[in-house]
């Protein structure tokens, strides 16, 4: 989702792509992963477009602490997401 040639992130491309899949969808309407949205280093690790970037953030970690976003998280492949 980012444009090579312009050098900008097409963060509408990366939402139409993630907003397909189902269990992203149900994981961005929980509304502790809303909050997390709004985090400024969390959005700019969802901008590098890179897995591990991501899932390492602190920001995420701390999050995956919750039983109920753990199990949801778990059924998303980022890979795919962002492959």
């Amino acid at each position: 989702m980012f444009d090579g040639i312009s050098g900008k992130f097409d963060q509408v491309k990366l939402m139409a792509k993630l907003m397909q899949n189902k269990d992203l969808r149900n994981l961005l309407m929980n509304p502790k992963f809303q909050a997390l949205a709004r985090d400024p280093e969390f959005v700019e690790a969802m901008k590098s477009n890179d897995p591990e970037k991501i899932k390492s953030s602190p920001q995420i970690k701390k999050l995956m602490e919750d039983p109920e976003i753990a199990a949801a998280f778990s059924k998303i492949n980022l890979n795919e997401l962002f492959g």
